[in-house]
């Protein structure tokens, strides 16, 4: 497997990497994409000092940075790996308190 930058830019040459490599990468880019997002609503609608903002982007920054580098399984770890029984019985209970709070609402 190679690491995330590697398979996005083989994707962006045309390349076609294998199931294992594509499948690892969109878990891997969801995580991301959704801290972003989290970071990015937090940071708008939160008020900070410039220095916590500025500490909170460059700590943004430094995952993807990190993310990028590394092999997207290694970087999911067992945690945040769909394959994992832990990660499915976590994401299973996560599911149910939603939709407890859903149906409060």
């Amino acid at each position: 497997m190679r690491t995330l930058n590697e398979i996005i830019n083989a994707v962006k040459f045309g390349e076609h990497p294998d199931y294992e490599e594509l499948y690892y990468t969109v878990v891997a880019l969801d995580i991301l994409h959704t801290m972003a997002l989290k970071g990015m609503y937090d940071l708008a609608t939160k008020s900070y000092d410039d220095d916590i903002k500025a500490l909170k982007v460059e700590t943004m920054h430094n995952t993807v940075r990190t993310a990028v580098s590394k092999l997207p399984k290694e970087w999911l770890g067992t945690s945040f790996d769909p394959k994992t029984e832990e990660y499915q019985r976590q994401r299973n209970i996560s599911l149910k308190i939603a939709e407890r709070f859903l149906k409060n609402d």
